[in-house]
């Protein structure tokens, strides 16, 4: 499949343009700063602790291990505060390879863009504003911000309402299959599936099959789409 013929091009965010983990490790340095200021406690040794921890166990009750590992910060801190302190960071964050190239490439192109993504608006916001992304997209859709989280269609609908494209003239590209893709397959859109990040392992839903895939949008782009 040949992208070329697309006028809209619409993204997920988290694991397509943008590692969730690099937002993940962002949040837990600036709460080991945070510790690190409020608590008089060496910060890169609770950095170290977080990052270590996610990594190899992942997040779920990650705070709940820091403080049973540091009573210290239990005596001062609290889980609500800590999650606070993650949401509210500003993050530090970089493109995935080639993303920003794709992006600069389809607007020289004339391409339209829209983000279309999930996750609690204020975090995606914050995610999209260290990425600069309002310099290349049409318009961005935060779907917990409307009351449409994926895989509700929604948020993909109204991008294309919006920019006023047709389906046919319309690509979406994701990285999860019942987020992204089987959303797109229910509107009658083309998908591309960018293998990378959680769920880059997971097979395609049945019946819901991407019209191309790659493991990178780099690479992708070089397979797909005429430069």
């Amino acid at each position: 499949m040949m992208l070329n013929n697309k006028l809209l091009f619409i993204f997920d965010l988290d694991d397509t343009l943008v590692l969730e983990r690099d937002y993940v490790l962002s949040g837990f340095s600036a709460v080991a700063s945070y510790i690190g200021a409020q608590c008089r406690l060496p910060s890169e040794e609770i950095k170290q602790f977080l990052h270590s921890t996610f990594l190899t166990q992942g997040r779920e009750q990650i705070f709940d291990k820091l403080l049973h590992g540091y009573p210290a910060i239990a005596q001062q801190l609290t889980i609500a505060a800590l999650v606070d302190i993650y949401r509210q960071h500003q993050p530090e964050l970089k493109f995935v390879d080639g993303a920003e190239a794709v992006l600069t490439r389809l607007r020289a192109d004339g391409k339209k863009i829209a983000i279309v993504t999930d996750g609690l608006a204020s975090m995606q916001k914050q995610k999209t504003a260290a990425l600069g992304l309002a310099a290349y997209a049409d318009l961005i859709v935060y779907c917990w911000e409307i009351g449409a989280p994926k895989p509700s269609p929604e948020g993909f609908k109204q991008a294309i309402k919006h920019l006023k494209v047709d389906i046919e003239d319309t690509v979406i590209i994701g990285d999860n299959p019942s987020h992204d893709i089987q959303p797109g397959v229910l509107l009658g859109v083309d998908t591309v599936r960018v293998l990378q990040g959680r769920f880059s392992r997971l097979d395609d839903l049945s019946g819901y099959s991407a019209g191309c895939r790659g493991t990178s949008l780099k690479t992708i782009f070089e397979e797909h789409y005429e430069y």
